[in-house]
C-alpha cells in the first residue's frame, strides 16, 4: 500500500438556530452500513468522481476547485433533502476505515440551509434535533459530541460579538 493514499471524507453538522437556542441535526446509521451501524452521526460521505470529472477544470492544466465542498452539498443532500448554504470548515481527522484504508475526514458546519428534512432509508434508520447539552444521550460516533460542543461554542461567541 502506498502511504500516502488516502480516502476523502467530508461531513456536515447542520445547525438550527431560533430564539429557544440552537439544535444539531444528527442521523442514526443503518445496520447495513459498515462503519458505526446503528449509531448516531451527522450528514456525510466520501469524495466521489462525479464531484469533480465531469466539471470543467479550471485551467488548462486538468485542476479543480471546491471538490470537497461540492461533495459536500451533494451529500447532505441526498442524506437529509437539505441544501447548505455557506458551510465552513470545523476541523479534520483521519482514521483507519474498515476496509484497511485511511481516511481523512473533513468536518464543516452550516447555520444556513433550505429544504424540507428528508432523510435517506437507505443509510439512515432515524433523526433528532438534538442541543448540544444532550450529546451524551444519544449513542454518538466518537467524534461527533466533540465536534458538535465545538460548534456550539463557535456560533456562542459569533452571537456574542453581534
Amino acid at each position: 500500500m502506498v502511504d500516502t493514499l488516502f480516502r476523502l471524507a467530508v461531513t456536515c453538522i447542520i445547525a438550527d438556530i431560533s430564539p429557544e437556542g440552537v439544535k444539531y441535526l444528527i442521523l442514526q446509521r443503518s445496520s447495513k452500513e459498515i462503519h458505526g451501524k446503528g449509531k448516531w452521526t451527522v450528514a456525510g460521505g466520501t469524495v466521489e468522481e462525479q464531484d469533480w470529472k465531469d466539471i470543467k477544470p479550471e485551467y488548462s492544466f486538468p485542476l479543480w476547485y471546491d471538490v470537497a465542498i461540492r461533495a459536500l452539498i451533494r451529500e447532505v443532500k441526498e442524506e437529509t433533502g437539505l441544501t447548505i448554504i455557506n458551510p465552513e470548515y470545523l476541523c479534520d481527522c483521519v482514521f483507519i476505515h474498515k476496509s484497511g484504508v485511511p481516511e481523512i475526514v473533513l468536518s464543516f458546519f452550516a447555520t444556513n440551509f433550505s429544504g424540507k428534512l428528508k432523510v435517506s432509508k437507505d443509510e439512515y434508520i432515524g433523526h433528532a434535533w438534538i442541543y448540544a447539552s444532550e450529546v451524551d444521550k444519544h449513542d454518538l460516533l466518537i467524534d461527533i459530541p466533540m465536534e458538535i460542543q465545538k460548534v456550539d461554542h463557535i456560533i456562542k461567541l459569533k452571537s456574542w460579538f453581534q
